[in-house]
């Protein structure tokens, strides 16, 4: 962390520990990975219980609370379905927190099942700014989230109402053979 301190720009500041996060958001995701008996195949649900509180941590440190709910299911995939459905989860977690943020901190909701051939990814948070859709939609993030998902042959659809922003990804399971 002393490249953020060097720095008395709080634009470069926000920009170093956003990089900062994803790099340890791949990290833990790395260390999950090859902490599991299997590479090959892991528990998605499992690997997104323990991101998300590795996530939480690190936005905690940085003085900000953020609450982060995640409800799954065993959800097994292949380790590279793995991998970028959570990089998609870092990126809608990070802007959950850079603009969903209020002075209660955030309130981040995760849902992962699978049902009829299908696994369904919802994040939800609770909106600080009328236009976070907006904001979100023109951000570099929102276009990783769209590449995540069109690697998995997904779809995402978003949503704001009622002061909450959803995100909601489904794509179909994976066979052994993949």
């Amino acid at each position: 962390s002393y490249p953020m301190q060097a720095s008395d720009d709080p634009v470069v500041r926000q920009t170093l520990a956003a990089a900062s996060t994803r790099i340890m958001a791949i990290a833990d995701v790395h260390g999950e990975l090859f902490g599991d008996s299997g590479v090959e195949w892991v528990d998605a649900g499992r690997l997104l219980e323990r991101f998300a509180r590795s996530f939480a941590r690190t936005v905690d440190q940085d003085g900000a609370t953020c609450r982060i709910g995640i409800t799954t299911q065993r959800v097994m995939l292949p380790s590279r379905y793995a991998v970028t459905m959570a990089l998609m989860v870092n990126e809608l977690l990070t802007n959950a927190v850079k603009y969903g943020l209020s002075e209660g901190g955030c309130d981040v909701t995760v849902d992962l099942s699978a049902a009829d051939g299908m696994a369904r990814l919802r994040v939800e948070n609770a909106v600080a700014d009328g236009n976070f859709a907006q904001i979100v939609s023109e951000g570099v993030g929102t276009d990783l989230v769209q590449a995540f998902a069109a690697q998995l042959r997904g779809s995402v659809e978003t949503r704001e109402a009622d002061g909450l922003f959803q995100v909601a990804f489904e794509f179909p399971m994976p066979d052994e053979d993949e």
